[in-house]
């Protein structure tokens, strides 16, 4: 019998929708968690598959995020329809969160409640965050490390065949565009109306705590399927208080995919599949065999 890993991907807030929308129609499994979400968020389907704008208090990533929660765990419980559980689950910033949904750590409402939440920082425009993202060819990525009042927000490692390292980086938004002008690698920073908060970086440490307490007050289960993480030290886990703190550590701690991808080696499986959009991109050094579901697999 195979056994298996799922890794769940971050909220791509470029991304179009249109595979949700192909398989919102096909898929009764993607189906009823879009229905589910758009009841617990009091959104439309057809807001959160783009397919109508959106003018509400909620940010654009918010919209985004609350769309791959539903279809993830949609495509999620597909899977699981025709084979055994994996042996464990995991995911990358929103994946994270994903990951928990489907161990039944967290409820699929709470998991919408906790994306709904207002956690922005509240800074003035001329204090704006950012994320920006750049490929640091062989790796050296010292430069953007040491720039001050920038945060390696994730750390994806070595990609596309160990020619670099990939990064996401967070600050504010006027410390990146001096990064971008300066720096020596191309650094792609995300506009204003895409996402304007620094995820993953110190200027969310109070985030961060507002998180744990809106976690201490839901209802936290054990992990059905223990749940790999970015976050050193947490590599595995299992326990309801873990979930928390994980949780909540994500959102000031830079996130570390080699963290993930080094456990996932000890865990003995025969194969890694990746839902949602982004993953297949990166090309992650696997030792198993990979599959992916994501806006490619639809359109094969």
């Amino acid at each position: 019998m195979t056994e298996y890993s799922i890794i769940f991907a971050p909220a791509d807030v470029s991304h179009s929708m249109n595979d949700m929308q192909q398989l919102y129609i096909k898929n009764i499994f993607v189906k009823k968690r879009y229905d589910q979400v758009s009841n617990y968020a009091g959104i439309s389907v057809d807001i959160l598959l783009r397919k109508k704008n959106y003018s509400g208090e909620l940010s654009h990533t918010q919209i985004i995020s609350l769309s791959l929660l539903a279809g993830m765990v949609g495509i999620y419980d597909y899977l699981i329809s025709l084979n055994v559980p994996p042996k464990t689950v995991s995911g990358i910033s929103l994946g994270q969160l994903v990951a928990f949904c489907c161990a039944s750590a967290i409820s699929l409402k709470d998991a919408v409640g906790i994306i709904k939440y207002n956690f922005s920082s509240g800074r003035s425009k001329s204090t704006s965050e950012a994320v920006g993202f750049v490929f640091v060819p062989g790796g050296d990525d010292d430069y953007y490390r040491n720039f001050e009042g920038i945060d390696v927000a994730v750390d994806y490692g070595f990609i596309q065949n160990n020619s670099g390292k990939f990064l996401m980086l967070s600050g504010l938004r006027s410390n990146l565009e001096e990064a971008q002008k300066e720096g020596p690698w191309d650094l792609d920073i995300l506009d204003q109306e895409m996402c304007d908060i620094a995820y993953h970086s110190k200027l969310r440490i109070d985030i961060g705590k507002k998180l744990y307490s809106l976690l201490s007050n839901m209802e936290i289960l054990p992990c059905s399927i223990p749940v790999l993480s970015c976050i050193p030290n947490f590599p595995r886990i299992s326990k309801p208080e873990d979930v928390a703190i994980v949780l909540s550590k994500g959102e000031y701690e830079t996130l570390h995919v080699t963290t993930l991808l080094e456990q996932l080696k000890l865990e003995k499986i025969d194969k890694v599949i990746c839902i949602g959009p982004f993953l297949r991109s990166l090309n992650f050094p696997f030792t198993v065999e990979s599959e992916y579901y994501d806006e490619t697999t639809i359109y094969e």
